[in-house]
């Protein structure tokens, strides 16, 4: 159990209430315990991240006092707060400190250092990683000549945890995986078509671990585009003697520089026509393409590669796969998340797939019970707040996104917005669409949100 957890279970036992809690949880956190009480009263609401007064602070913090002391009542109590006076705070975390290492025996430490903090992608050995019935297809895909898949979901839904499970089974095929993400171009390389073309081409070297011979293949007198096609035709698929499955992950990134993205993603389509030529080179080349949005670029149907290959549209966790990840985090058998239980989570926070995995971390840990997680999940101390005050923060540097997003939190049906705020929105999963528009992604976000906007 982790220090976070022991505190919650400490104050369940010692029957604080829940403004108790809060005030406890908060005080003695890793982050606030060791602070001397003056520095605590300085900027209470900053320090405990709570909304709340000095005077509110010291009533809750003598009824914590009294919970804790050992009595006739409570003889199990804290024996070293048991008189008026200073100092109360550093003896009972003292107290609480022998507690906690008492309780915890190294099979607990060991079982609970196992668990990683959810982030990024699933890492391919983890048993965390969700199947979702659309990776046997991918898999398939992959394997023919020429194949193009596209992969489109909200960011944190699982798109290049499925992409490095593609490439996975294609090097087990005795296909070579080169892993390109576009958001290690920079802006200067985004911004000249000739600059981006030649980073591709490199990085895609660097990926088959060829020597880069790229002035041998550019001419001035051609296009950036012949000379990119000419590299791979000439080069590239010719010193690999196997096929290449080429991984282009966040191409979102260039769609802010229309003129080079369409040129670009032309590009794609015409590799991928060349494919189905006979005795075709091209034929070694598979892609797979994730975004994250709708393509906002106005391009030509015949000149988009976003209207060929496969599609994968990731959908949300389903019921039955959120009770599959309760069983990989061995907590199905807790009370706290029985099915109807664990419906509730995902009636807060939809099947996210990213929000999911973060509750059955800290539900694994015994960090929280499941029905505090859910009370204070939409808020600025919940296990979600680092996400949310991200989400806030983008929509802060941008003020009309901001006021857009503002229209949907508060509206109780779909709302129809700009199509480059919508796309924004849904790339950022705040949002999901229907018919008549977009509404919240979840509850999770309509609630916080709402608080916020409101301030």
């Amino acid at each position: 159990m982790t220090w976070d957890g022991f505190l919650r279970r400490m104050a369940d036992d010692y029957s604080l209430s829940p403004e108790q809690t809060d005030v406890f949880v908060a005080r003695y956190s890793e982050a606030n315990k060791n602070k001397p009480e003056n520095e605590i009263e300085e900027n209470i609401e900053q320090n405990l991240g709570i909304d709340i007064d000095f005077e509110a602070y010291k009533k809750r913090r003598t009824g914590i006092y009294d919970k804790f002391t050992q009595s006739k009542q409570n003889p199990d109590g804290c024996p070293d707060i048991n008189y008026k006076g200073p100092h109360k705070g550093k003896k009972l975390l003292g107290w609480l400190e022998n507690k906690y290492q008492e309780g915890m025996p190294q099979s607990s430490r060991s079982s609970t250092l196992e668990l990683a903090y959810p982030h990024g992608s699933v890492p391919l050995d983890s048993p965390y990683y969700i199947d979702r019935g659309v990776e046997y297809k991918c898999y398939e895909t992959i394997l023919q000549p020429g194949s193009l898949i596209r992969i489109k979901a909200p960011k944190q839904m699982g798109k290049t945890s499925l992409l490095n499970r593609i490439l996975e089974h294609a090097a087990k095929s005795n296909i070579k995986p080169v892993d390109l993400n576009l958001s290690l171009a920079n802006q200067d390389d985004l911004k000249s078509l000739d600059r981006f073309l030649r980073w591709f081409c490199k990085r895609v070297c660097r990926g088959l671990k060829l020597p880069d011979k790229l002035d041998e293949y550019w001419y001035e007198d051609n296009t950036s585009n012949v000379n990119c096609t000419d590299y791979l035709e000439e080069y590239l698929l010719t010193q690999i003697d196997t096929p290449i499955a080429l991984g282009l992950d966040d191409v979102d990134r260039i769609f802010p520089y229309s003129e080079n993205a369409q040129e670009f993603f032309a590009l794609l389509r015409v590799w991928h026509e060349y494919s189905k030529k006979t005795n075709s080179i091209w034929k070694k080349l598979r892609l797979v393409i994730v975004h994250s949005t709708e393509v906002y670029i106005p391009m030509d149907t015949n000149r988009s590669p976003f209207n060929v290959g496969l599609p994968i549209d990731l959908p949300e966790f389903t019921l039955e796969q959120v009770q599959n990840l309760a069983r990989c985090y061995k907590i199905d058998c807790h009370p706290e998340v029985e099915a109807k239980r664990l419906a509730s989570l995902l009636a807060m926070v939809g099947g996210h797939p990213y929000l999911i995995q973060l509750a059955m971390y800290h539900l694994a840990r015994q960090d929280i019970k499941l029905e505090k997680l859910l009370e204070i999940a939409a808020t600025d101390i919940g296990i979600y707040k680092d996400h949310l005050q991200k989400q806030g923060g983008t929509l802060e540097e941008y003020p009309q996104l901001r006021e857009a997003f503002k229209q949907v939190v508060t509206a109780k049906t779909s709302v129809q917005l700009e199509q480059m705020f919508q796309f924004k929105l849904l790339s950022m999963g705040l949002v999901k669409q229907d018919k008549n528009g977009v509404t919240p992604f979840c509850q999770l976000y309509r609630q916080y949100f709402s608080d916020k906007f409101r301030d």
